[in-house]
């Protein structure tokens, strides 16, 4: 046996329009969208300057309280020994999302001659905002030489999840 119930309005117990959290509806931790995209194509750099990658997604919050949890795989590739990358994530491409200690994510350092390694980096803003965000994985080399990322052979992804707060 079924059953139908049709309303005309729906009401809180004050009477007034009864929102999502009344509903039950983006409770906290629950993920309200995601959004994801896979790159092939890689940067080199030779510079200790932060430079954009090709990896970037936008998301546009629903609440400015939620939070967008930014997760990102790519590789290194360096080909000669000693030598080091640094990666981190911007929000708007102004904004370096890291402020530890080290001003970035990932690090990878290559003492054996040639090296091409996976890396992931994880992190959860709060970008306090309803219009569109765009992250974008940067990278530098950790001195005056030649880094690549992706390594060879290694495909890129980034995925956006926004967090109800």
């Amino acid at each position: 046996m079924s059953s139908i119930i049709k309303v005309d309005t729906i009401q809180n117990a004050a009477g007034g329009v009864p929102t999502a959290g009344d509903l039950g509806l983006n409770i906290t931790g629950s993920v309200v969208q995601v959004v994801q995209a896979n790159f092939a194509s890689n940067s080199i750099v030779s510079s200790t300057t932060w430079s954009a990658t090709a990896v970037e997604a936008s998301i546009t919050p629903t609440s400015s309280n939620n939070k967008i949890f930014i997760s990102i795989y790519s590789g290194v590739d360096t080909n000669t020994t000693n030598r080091n990358l640094q990666a981190t994530i911007y929000r708007n491409n102004t904004l370096n999302l890291y402020q530890g200690a080290s001003p970035y994510f990932g690090y990878a350092v290559n003492d054996t001659g040639r090296i091409i390694i996976p890396i992931l980096i994880q992190y959860t803003d709060s970008p306090a905002t309803t219009s569109s965000v765009t992250y974008t994985l940067y990278h530098r080399s950790g001195g005056s030489y030649q880094t690549e990322m992706p390594g060879t052979f290694q495909t890129q992804q980034i995925t956006l999840m926004e967090i109800a707060g």
